[in-house]
């Protein structure tokens, strides 16, 4: 399954810590067996289940073992944008949950055809939505209860599918 995160902001760029990213974050460490494939360094260091990598042709798919792949930067895939259906047939064929953060279609700027031709590929797949678009927050003090505020549907989510598996 590929589940896609809508934001109304991007995370493909170096060092993210938007709340896009930060949400994103708190996903990934809420799933079991999650790694998280990027091109841009992280924000967050301390992770063991991460991949770096700048070209589709470079992903080493028997590194990739766990339940659960996030694509962090969709950046991943620019140069070879079709590339990401090998990605999504290797998680299919290994039950490999698919999770990929994309900024809300009307975003997209011109410079980014990769997305939209991303998520054209997505729609011939089975997929799922969550809308996390709105995390507007006054203070740095109110992101953590955004985050879960935005992302309760999506554990719940997830702990059901845990007392089915």
């Amino acid at each position: 399954m590929i589940y896609v995160l809508e934001f109304d902001m991007s995370i493909d760029y170096k060092l993210a810590w938007n709340v896009a990213a930060r949400a994103t974050f708190h996903i990934f460490y809420n799933l079991p067996k999650c790694m998280i494939l990027y091109r841009h360094k992280l924000a967050e260091t301390y992770l063991w289940t991460k991949f770096g990598c700048n070209h589709p042709d470079k992903i080493i798919f028997d590194k990739l073992d766990g339940k659960n792949l996030i694509l962090f930067h969709t950046d991943v895939y620019m140069q070879d944008t079709h590339k990401i259906t090998d990605l999504i047939e290797y998680c299919n064929n290994k039950n490999i949950d698919m999770w990929i953060p994309f900024p809300k279609k009307n975003l997209w700027r011109n410079n980014e055809p990769h997305i939209s031709i991303m998520r054209n590929i997505i729609d011939n797949y089975n997929n799922l939505v969550y809308d996390l678009t709105g995390m507007n927050y006054r203070s740095e003090n109110d992101i953590p209860l955004i985050i879960n505020e935005k992302t309760k549907s999506i554990l719940r989510d997830l702990k059901l599918k845990k007392l089915l598996d």
